[in-house]
């Protein structure tokens, strides 16, 4: 009997496990085939937890109240629960997910085209937006009266591994959400961790932040580990810029570098023929001359970005940045750079001490992208992945 019972649990196991990753694997095909910018027919609407307007669909706001004097203490002793009830606990929440995914379907967003030669009547407002289809200002600011508790928002830009700057669409749509909700913020904080990357993904990164500060509302950059280069140049408009002690900050310089196989096709006899109209279309290739002419073409666009990104030090740091030091390219430490008085940093400060002073006084609000489900779980496969293949890799160059 009891053997019975196993094997019916068994398969109602692997039944639930078969309809959960046939939903899986449909929400993952509905994700893939829908762009995650895609903001058709969405209008700007109240967050219900925080009262802040959502101008992209995929903000989340997550609110961190200011800083209590006392802290709550420990949890008393004896109120976990035992691997029972948690283990119960994961079942319900794992059927729960199943239901959800397998009943729960978006409203379908009704359009209504308007015949031809006629004007369609614009949509009632219903209290999200103004005429002009804009999230309005605040009633109490409008009014004149005292306005919502200050504020502070926190934007986090992650580079490490990203020479393209891909995470600047990120940047851009909470940057949308604090300029939406302006009346609402006193203070911009944007913690930076880059070593840079391409001149033209890093400079859209750096208009970003002068987009930002140029509302007016103070910005102050935070570099815990590095940021240097692009990094470096999109934390240049903050009215501040803390960094960690060790943080390597600087390498204000510009590098290009193409292989050239040339010799190599020739040894192998084979032939690289290229075809272009325009006499600067394609200077530099991985099978050119490598003559003069090449080496002062490519000299000379370097340095007119590098012309550039001098020019960004010397608009947004002035006299306290000692720009002909600076100008090398060469890279400190925050704290080396204090010492010799470069002014490429204001202060000496990570962004956990300066947020966790700032929480004491105005209540920290973090604007990111909400994730989902499905993409949570493709980047936890990703990473295992990684993982194990790291793990494999290290162990064949131990044996």
């Amino acid at each position: 009997m009891l053997v019975e019972a196993l094997d019916v649990l068994q398969s109602l196991l692997l039944i639930a496990l078969l309809l959960s990753g046939v939903i899986f694997a449909f929400h993952l095909t509905r994700l893939l085939a829908k762009s995650s910018l895609d903001t058709e027919d969405f209008k700007p609407e109240r967050d219900p937890h925080t009262g802040l307007w959502r101008y992209h669909r995929h903000t989340r706001f997550q609110e961190k109240p200011v800083l209590a004097v006392t802290l709550p203490g420990p949890a008393p002793r004896g109120t976990r629960l035992g691997w029972i009830p948690r283990l119960l606990i994961a079942v319900l929440q794992f059927l729960k997910l199943v239901v959800f995914l397998a009943f729960v379907r978006p409203a379908p967003t009704e359009r209504s085209a308007a015949p031809t030669g006629e004007t369609s009547e614009p949509p009632e407002d219903e209290g999200n937006t103004n005429e002009n289809g804009q999230a309005p200002r605040d009633p109490s600011v409008e009014a004149g009266l005292p306005g919502p508790p200050p504020r502070l928002a926190v934007l986090r830009f992650q580079g490490l591994r990203d020479l393209n700057a891909s995470g600047d669409q990120r940047l851009s749509e909470a940057i949308d959400e604090v300029l939406v909700n302006r009346d609402h913020f006193e203070e911009a904080v944007v913690i930076i961790d880059s070593p840079g990357g391409t001149t033209h993904g890093y400079g859209h990164a750096y208009a970003l932040l002068e987009r930002l500060s140029a509302s007016g509302l103070k910005v102050t950059a935070c570099i815990d580990r590095i940021g240097a280069s692009g990094g470096y140049l999109m934390a240049l408009p903050a009215d501040r810029i803390l960094a960690g002690p060790f943080a390597i900050v600087g390498s204000v310089g510009v590098v290009a570098g193409i292989p050239n196989v040339k010799r190599l096709l020739e040894e192998k006899g084979v032939s690289y023929r290229l075809f272009v109209a325009g006499d600067k279309k394609r200077v530099v290739h991985f099978a050119d001359d490598d003559g003069p002419e090449v080496r002062e073409y490519m000299d000379e666009k370097l340095a007119g970005i590098h012309t550039q990104f001098l020019q960004a030090v010397e608009k947004h740091r002035g006299d306290r940045v000692k720009l002909d030091e600076v100008r090398s390219g060469d890279h400190w430490s925050a704290e080396e750079s204090v010492e010799k008085g470069l002014g490429l940093v204001d202060e000496l400060q990570t962004s956990a001490e300066y947020l966790l002073e700032r929480n004491r006084e105005v209540a920290l609000v973090m604007i990111e992208r909400r994730v989902d489900i499905t993409e949570r779980f493709a980047g936890y496969l990703a990473a295992r992945l990684s993982a194990r293949v790291a793990s494999l890799f290290t162990r064949w160059l131990r044996v």
